[in-house]
């Protein structure tokens, strides 16, 4: 919805928002029946209260994301976070449609400033593509990407600093997180059993 010349309001679409609450009622469906299977009762009724929860969440995000373009800021708004950005600050766009590790491909836009540092970074798994080209060329910003699908590592080759780390090197990070884990877990054993 446009609000006047250089003004642009994103809002999920109704096709994005009713394609992400049936994939959330189908998942939360799965996890409630397996939940059900050994729990009896009362994993039927923890899954019940899970799918809520999580259904709940998913559909207050689609209700408040939105991507807001005005003549001094850029901002994007989800469920819990607001993030805003002085519209001058910004030298350029990356558009690439990323690979996750897992999950479906989404086209991203990366806002960055003058030292080519991200300002924002927009997924456009909520949005349509037409609404991102409308968001890119009001920007009017010169514009790059890749012309084909790529993994966050090789946007990062092409791009330094874009994505972080734990995108970049998801195998790696997962091994720091359970390693950092274990570690943290055998010092907290070792200081509760010295105290005995």
């Amino acid at each position: 919805m446009s609000a006047g010349l250089d003004d642009l309001e994103l809002r999920p679409s109704s096709r994005r928002r009713r394609s992400a609450l049936v994939l959330g009622v189908v998942v939360t469906g799965l996890i409630t029946v397996f939940l059900a299977i050994p729990g009896g009762i009362v994993g039927l009724l923890g899954g019940l209260v899970l799918a809520a929860v999580v259904l709940a969440i998913l559909h207050g995000h689609l209700r408040r994301a939105r991507v807001v373009l005005t003549r001094s800021e850029i901002a994007v708004r989800g469920l819990v976070v607001h993030r805003r950005r002085d519209r001058a600050r910004a030298a350029s766009v990356v558009r690439a449609v990323v690979i996750p590790v897992r999950g479906s491909m989404a086209d991203t836009v990366f806002v960055r400033d003058r030292d080519d540092h991200v300002l924002l970074r927009i997924h456009g798994s909520n949005y349509e593509t037409a609404d991102l080209d409308q968001l890119v060329a009001r920007l009017g910003l010169p514009t790059g990407g890749p012309g084909a699908p790529v993994t966050a590592a090789q946007l990062a080759r092409r791009y330094p600093g874009i994505v972080p780390f734990a995108e970049r090197r998801p195998i790696a990070f997962s091994l720091l997180v359970a390693f950092g884990s274990m570690a943290l877990l055998i010092i907290v054993l070792a200081v509760v059993s010295s105290t005995r």
